[in-house]
């Protein structure tokens, strides 16, 4: 049925897993309806609790997988926030560097796009944390805008090094395309 498809820019990387294995969507059993994601072979769950919005949003998709040589771990955490306010301060998906992280890099862009209800500002938030052993490269992307489907997606990259990054890079930019967000 129809279903709004989101696809983000990829943010990094160069090259991926092998082509040709089955990916399937998660959660398994999932309706038409609902909100999924596309995870690749080898990948398994882990429990998350993902980080949510400053204002109280439903969760629509809350899922980290781990690679299985444990050297890449992707996450995603969707909310729905069209009915929240329209301030980026509501909308933007909480963050914050663990007991002995730290912040590499933190990168903001927006765009004003116009809408039937007027304009409104589109955000992508970059934030690379260092912790001892990986790297997490995460993305927010949210809209101050009020149309149906509006979202808060949080991507989460973690690599234990340069070379998982590297290997695994396709593989992050098929799993962050092949989010499917469920209409409202």
């Amino acid at each position: 049925m129809n279903t709004a498809r989101i696809t983000l820019l990829a943010f990094f990387f160069g090259s991926g897993l092998a082509s040709g294995e089955e990916w399937k969507r998660w959660p398994s059993g999932a309706d038409e309806f609902a909100t999924t994601i596309a995870v690749p072979p080898g990948f398994k769950e882990l429990r998350w609790r993902p980080p949510s919005p400053a204002t109280q949003a439903p969760l629509l998709l809350g899922a980290r997988f781990r690679s299985a040589d444990g050297k890449a771990e992707f996450g995603v955490a969707v909310y729905y926030v069209r009915a929240l306010p329209s301030k980026a301060e509501a909308r933007r998906i909480l963050t914050t560097p663990a007991s002995g992280e730290k912040v590499g890099r933190q990168k903001s862009n927006r765009k004003e796009f116009s809408g039937e209800h007027g304009p409104y500002w589109g955000y992508d938030e970059e934030m690379i944390i260092e912790g001892k052993g990986y790297t997490r490269y995460l993305l927010n992307s949210f809209s101050t805008g009020t149309l149906p489907g509006a979202a808060s997606i949080l991507w989460e990259l973690r690599v234990a090094d340069d070379d998982a990054r590297k290997r695994y890079a396709a593989a992050w930019r098929r799993f962050k395309d092949s989010l499917e967000i469920g209409e409202d």
